[in-house]
């Protein structure tokens, strides 16, 4: 999206906003999305192993086996068999059988709470990747190397971009009083807990500041502002557990204030210098002071 739709307009940041809910887990999906597979040399992106979803482009030559294919689809038949694949293939490289891949899926099971709108909820916004690394710790690890080559590749093709590393909290991080008990019923029919969760997706955030550090991206530091926001309204919804407009606010304020405070020193086409003047679309710089001049454009690309 970002190279092929956004990058025509010249925008002077890059914004990822990576949840760090799920996006760890998510980042060693290999299901109907491009993902990292290891090389010699570090890293590489593969094209996507479709089974959730028809290749596009493929058209199939059999009716029969497209029918087939179309009832193994709608039945959740094709999908089970293809994550049981997949999840065995994991658990072989952490020296584990079919008995952790069985006993993960029961897990998932007990996650889900019909008391919630969308009874998958809890376990998309966040106890699947606590399960999933529960399950198979030595994934963690495989995780942060996948997010680490994902920043570094990201500016290494993007050199002269302002990139800037968005955490978004989970609604378990940032702990807003008082914990629905839907959340803690759930938990408390899973082999984790709520403290450990908490505990676990801090530490992940924190080490998103420290590749962020290493890699030459911007940090925002979203957790710190959602645990001050101090209005009436909840941060999350109690549905799905997505974030509610007040969290939306908060981090696009905390997201803009960490662009400003780097503003200065962005060498952009139409940003102001620290030369002479240099027009803009909307007007002409004066040579000083640069970091008074110019009305910021609309031109901060998102991702996430």
């Amino acid at each position: 999206m970002f190279k092929k739709t956004l990058l025509k307009y010249h925008p002077d940041a890059f914004v990822l906003n990576l949840y760090t809910g799920n996006d760890f887990n998510d980042i060693l999906r290999v299901d109907d999305r491009p993902h990292f597979v290891r090389t010699d040399t570090g890293y590489a992106i593969a094209p996507p192993l479709w089974y959730r979803y028809d290749e596009p482009g493929v058209r199939r030559r059999s009716r029969v086996l497209y029918a087939l294919r179309l009832i193994a689809k709608h039945t959740g038949v094709q999908d089970f068999l293809q994550r049981i694949q997949v999840l065995r293939a994991v658990a072989a490289e952490q020296g584990k059988g079919l008995p952790t891949v069985l006993a993960y899926m029961n897990d998932l099971r007990k996650s889900a709470e019909p008391s919630v709108g969308y009874s998958g909820a809890l376990s998309a916004q966040m106890l699947n990747q606590q399960l999933f690394f529960h399950r198979f710790p030595e994934s963690r690890a495989e995780s942060v190397r996948r997010v680490r080559a994902l920043l570094q590749l990201i500016r290494r093709e993007n050199p002269g971009l302002v990139l800037m590393l968005s955490p978004l909290p989970s609604y378990q991080l940032v702990q807003e009083q008082p914990v629905d008990e839907a959340l803690l019923r759930t938990i408390a029919r899973l082999p984790i807990t709520y403290e450990g969760g908490v505990q676990e997706e801090r530490a992940l955030y924190d080490t998103l500041q420290v590749l962020a550090r290493d890699t030459g991206w911007l940090f925002v530091d979203n957790l710190r502002a959602l645990q001050a926001y101090k209005g009436p309204d909840r941060l999350y919804n109690s549905f799905d557990y997505h974030l509610l407009p007040p969290a939306s606010e908060t981090i696009g304020r905390a997201q803009a204030a960490a662009f400003l405070s780097v503003r200065p020193r962005v060498r952009a086409s139409g940003r102001c210098g620290s030369g002479g003047p240099r027009s803009t679309r909307r007007a002409q710089c004066p040579p000083t002071p640069p970091a008074h001049c110019c009305p910021l454009r609309s031109s901060v690309a998102t991702q996430g």
